[in-house]
Order: structure tokens, then sequence, then C-alpha cells
């Protein structure tokens, strides 16, 4: 309450006892034993009006000291037993959860991790993953509005996950406790092999090798890459302080159709304790053509980039935006024709597919024409209403013609397609059935389907570039989507039963 108002209320309390006053004192003409108590009751009822009038607000101010976490993350791999560091962690452990002055001054949460991150402090140390960056992103996620300091405690050892070294993406500050022998040995190691996924046959691959270093006297070794027992590439090597890496580049011949392993290999030296990184498998899949796409539209879309994208993510496939002229003169190029918001300039881009009985993909949106493409289509019909909403994407377990998995669908953004009825004229499976706020719609998203021996999909909506860039913001990475784009196409693009 202000002082503005204990003044209001004080000159309140004036104001009634005069106007008591006034009435049973001065201008009251009976002066019995009652007027006292007259007068009391009318200066109480003044002021009661004049309070309510004034209406003042009480506020109370609580002040307490909340302490700041200390969050203790021990790493729950079995790397730590194989140390014999487990005791060590326990103790380190039992030290900090018990430690006077620290349970003064924090409240302390105590997690472990492997491949998740678990609310316990129960070590077996028998787990074969650990994930070192994604527990600390997940520690940054849960304390992101309060202080609490991170004590990590782990031999350092990770087996998959981003490299926690070098992220910026936590938001507490890191107090690591490493585990196990930090002595520096002499060693060498291939970090890592840079390779593409596919070659085309008769034709070279690059390799790249980054070979690192580490000790103080200057070493030479000899590099090599095996395929079985024939050696294809050799080469020595000189390191030194500080020259402590190298690349190498290469190239060897695709001679032969397949999956083609190789085996890249450092020479050990004498005094050398861990050999395990001195040799790295890698494999190049030997392919004799590449599956070429044709993406036909009539106007330009972000669709068609994220598309492109996506689909060139597998190098064995390459993706060429057209417009329908330019397609009908490339028309015998392509194994797939993907059809994006169609009008009635695809006319005879149509007759040529279904001609011909090409594979096909059609994407229809708010610029779709939907009386030319109900009348070319021949398989679905969209109820024309002149009406547009956003749909939400619900995945279908029992979808069956490839096996595909669930990338989180319901959390991507909505696809914005033509409001209406869809019927279709063959059998289908929905992949991605419509949902609405929350409610099904009963109606296919996403739709396969195979007739006459020619294979279709129907997606009822665009703005699927947003799924793939969900896809990264959801796991740092566009593999998710790109894998699941992947499939579909490799599914329309062959006459095989069953795509994995």
């Amino acid at each position: 309450m202000g002082t503005e108002t204990l003044l209001l209320i004080i000159l309140s309390g004036i104001i009634a006892l005069l106007v008591a006053l006034f009435q049973y004192k001065y201008k009251a003409k009976y002066k019995g034993k009652w007027v006292l108590v007259f007068t009391f009751l009318r200066f109480l009822s003044v002021f009661a009006i004049l309070l309510l009038l004034i209406n003042p607000k009480f506020t109370q101010v609580s002040i307490y000291t909340e302490k700041p976490n200390l969050v203790v993350a021990v790493d729950n791999s079995n790397s730590i037993a194989y140390l014999k560091q487990d005791k060590n962690a326990l103790s380190i452990l039992n030290t900090l959860t018990e430690h006077p002055e620290l349970k003064k001054e924090f409240d302390i949460d105590v997690f472990t991790f492997d491949d998740v991150i678990k609310t316990s402090d129960t070590n077996i140390f028998k787990s074969k993953a650990s994930n070192i960056d994604k527990a600390l992103r997940e520690l940054s996620s849960i304390y992101k509005n309060k202080v609490a300091p991170v004590v990590l405690i782990s031999d350092g050892n990770q087996t998959f996950g981003n490299d926690y070294s070098v992220s910026n993406k936590y938001t507490q500050p890191i107090h690591p406790i490493i585990l196990g022998d930090t002595t520096t040995y002499t060693d060498l190691k291939i970090q890592q092999i840079n390779i593409n996924k596919y070659a085309f046959l008769k034709n070279k691959f690059p390799i790249e090798a980054i070979l690192v270093y580490q000790g103080n006297a200057p070493i030479s070794t000899k590099f090599t890459i095996n395929q079985g027992n024939s050696i294809l590439y050799s080469k020595v090597v000189t390191f030194s302080k500080q020259e402590n890496s190298t690349v190498i580049s290469l190239t060897l011949p695709a001679n032969s159709v397949g999956v083609k392993s190789f085996t890249a290999k450092l020479q050990a030296l004498k005094s050398e304790k861990n050999t395990t990184n001195n040799s790295k498998n890698f494999a190049v899949e030997v392919i004799d053509q590449k599956t070429k796409i044709a993406l036909v539209s009539d106007f330009s879309h972000p669709d068609l980039g994220a598309l492109k994208k996506s689909i060139e993510s597998n190098e064995q496939r390459a993706v060429e935006i057209l417009n329908p002229i330019d397609f009908l003169n490339k028309k015998n190029d392509f194994q797939l024709v993907i059809l994006y918001q169609p009008n009635n300039k695809f006319k005879e881009v149509y007759e040529v597919l279904n001609a011909e009985n090409k594979n096909r993909f059609t994407i229809v949106g708010a610029k779709t024409q939907l009386s030319f493409v109900n009348n070319n289509s021949k398989v679905f019909n969209v109820a024309q209403t002149g009406q547009e909403e956003d749909f939400q994407a619900i995945f279908n377990l029992n979808f069956s013609p490839f096996l595909i998995e669930d990338i989180n669908f319901e959390d991507f953004p909505p696809l914005k397609g033509p409001f209406g009825d869809i019927s279709f004229t063959v059998p289908f499976q929905t992949l991605l059935g419509k949902s609405v706020l929350g409610i099904s719609k009963n109606e296919p998203l996403l739709a396969t389907l195979e007739t006459n021996s020619r294979r279709e999909a129907v997606l009822f909506g665009e703005n699927i570039w947003q799924w793939r860039a969900q896809s990264f913001l959801n796991e740092t990475s566009f593999n998710p989507f790109d894998d699941f784009i992947g499939k579909l196409t490799q599914y329309l693009a062959s006459n095989q039963q069953k795509v994995g």
C-alpha cells in the first residue's frame, strides 16, 4: 500500500469523524446518553463507505534465499570399470554429495548417463555407450533458467555423438573430473577418412586421409590402403613435434560394380602403446549409373530447392528442375518425374507420362489447378471448394509398401493444401494422414499407389521445405528428413517389391 493511499485513508477517517460530530453534536436536537453511540456508528458507516471508494490494496512481500543447483553428471559406461576407476568415481561422487560446505551452498542433483541421461546416483558401469555431448545438452535444457554449474565425472571416452570438446551449446559452466591415466604417450592415428559413398563404374574416386602424430621426436612411417591382401596405395610419411599432422589425397579406380571394402593403415611405432587407431575400414559402392529425376514446375518455390538438396544428398541421384516445355525436350532422360503443383501448362507432360506409363510423384498445393489435375491424373480427385487449410501429419504405423521410420512427423510444421474431400479410383496406401487442430481427418496427406506396373505418390500440401528445416532444428542434422525422402524416391524410381 502506497503513501498516497495511506493519506487518503487518514483523510477519510477525519471526514467521517467530522460528519458524525456535525450530525449528532452540532445539529442534533436529542442530547441523550446514546448520542456517543450513534456518533460512533455514523463515523464507522461513513468511514466504511469512503474506504470502499478508496479500495486500498495490500501487498505482501516475502524474501527468501534460493540456493543454486550443483549438477553432478557421472559417466555410466563400462570403460570406467575397464580403467579400474569405478571405485574412484563412486568415491568422488560421495565426497561431492556429502561435503558439508557444498550441501550448505548448493542443492546437489546427481545424474548418470550413457546413451541417455537418468536422475539416479546408482552406477554399475556396464553400459556399452556414452554420449557426453547429449548429456550436457540435456542438462543445459533442464536448467536453462537456473544457475547450475555441472561437475562432469568421466574418462572422456565418447562412443557416439557430436564432439563435446568444441560445442558452444552448453549454457552452464562445465567442471570436468577426468578419470584414468592422463599421461600422454607417443601415438599415431588415422583421424579421419573422407570419401564419397558412391563411385561410378570406370571412373576414379577420391580419398582423403587425415593423419595425426602425438609425440616429440621426429619419426617416419608408412601409410597404406589395402583391399583384402592387395596393397593399392603406399606412401612414406614423416612427422615431428611441430609438423604433427598431414593430409593425403589420392584416387583409386572403380573397376567393378558393388560394395568395395578397404582398410587404411599406419605402420605402428615400436614405442606405441595404442595401435587400434592406426587403421580404419571404409567402403565405397560402385554403381554403373545415376538415377535421374525431373522436378517439373511452372514457378519458383522454396520446396524445389529443398527437394533437390534432399534427394541429391544421395550421390547416386541427380535432380534437374525444369519447366514443362523443357521437360518435353528431355523426357527420355529420367526414371522418375516429380510434378510440382501442376496446371494446364502440364497438359503435354501428362500425355507423355500416361502414354509411357512413367512413375511420378505429384505435389498438390495452394497454386495447383485442381480441375486440370482431376481430369488428367486418372487416379485421384480433390473436391474443389476454393479454400485452403493447414494440415498436420500423422504417421501411419501400418504403412507397408516400403520400410520407413517415424521421424516425429507430428512435430513438423503444417503443410498448406486445398480444403476438400479426396478420393482415389485405385487402391492406395496412406503413409501420412491429415489432422487439423489435433483432430484426424481420416484422409491421406501423403499416399502411394501402384497401378498398371506404375508407381505413384501424391502429397496434398506445400511448404515441405519447412520440414527439412525443422528436422535440422530437432536433430542438428538434415539426415532424418533426407533419408525419408531418399526412401520414398528409391521406391518410386524402382520396380522392386520392398525398399529398406
